[in-house]
């Protein structure tokens, strides 16, 4: 029996469609396979540094504002040094 090349099309677009990854993608920043709400792109910018501002300690909040800012693992923040020039 051949199978018209018509249906053929069709099915490999249905199960192209099927196949589709649809699980979002992110950079998880702090490791834990999940996506936090700092770490997810569709949240606007200000609730996300809301919400990882709401993760620090006062402690870590206020090293974060010298100009040598320690790393901050647990949040996947990279220590660095800046400068205003």
């Amino acid at each position: 029996m051949k199978i018209p090349k018509q249906s053929l099309l069709i099915l490999f677009i249905v199960f192209s469609i099927l196949g589709c990854d649809r699980t979002e993608h992110f950079i998880d920043l702090n490791n834990n396979s999940k996506m936090d709400p700092y770490e997810d792109p569709n949240i606007s910018a200000i609730e996300r540094a809301k919400d990882i501002i709401s993760h620090l300690t006062i402690e870590e909040k206020i090293a974060q504002m010298e100009s040598g800012a320690p790393s901050i693992p647990k949040l996947g923040i990279s220590k660095y040094n800046w400068m205003n020039e």
